[in-house]
């Protein structure tokens, strides 16, 4: 990349207020609650996410392929992942922003903020 290019880039980062930054979290797939605290600890143990990150834990019940597990912002998740999450139980923070105005920051974040724990 061009030095001037990657200063600039640099520079407008710099200039994004946090608002304009949307909230990234680890998402983990599986068939069971069990399965995915499985995959958690396994994910977390091979350095996939750290203590302290955003994981949303997943759960598809019926015989369909399981997205693949990922960082995401919450923007590239697709619907069928969003109905998904959606049945999370501790999903408040989503239900909140329903039928609000917001963003895709902003929608993106209150996906994050009402499914993700915290690793530990």
């Amino acid at each position: 990349m061009n030095a001037a290019i990657a200063r600039r880039l640099r520079a407008l980062e710099k200039q994004a207020t946090e608002s304009d930054r949307p909230a990234v979290a680890f998402v983990l797939w599986e068939r069971t609650r069990d399965l995915v605290e499985a995959a958690y600890r396994r994910a977390l143990e091979a350095g996939a996410f750290r203590k302290g990150d955003p994981v949303i834990m997943g759960v598809v019940p019926f015989p369909a392929p399981l997205p693949e597990s990922r960082w995401t912002d919450g923007a590239d998740l697709t619907d069928g992942e969003l109905a998904q999450i959606a049945h999370h139980p501790g999903i408040t923070g989503l239900q909140s922003a329903v039928g609000m105005n917001l963003s895709d920051v902003e929608l993106a974040s209150a996906v994050i903020a009402g499914t993700a724990r915290y690793a530990t």
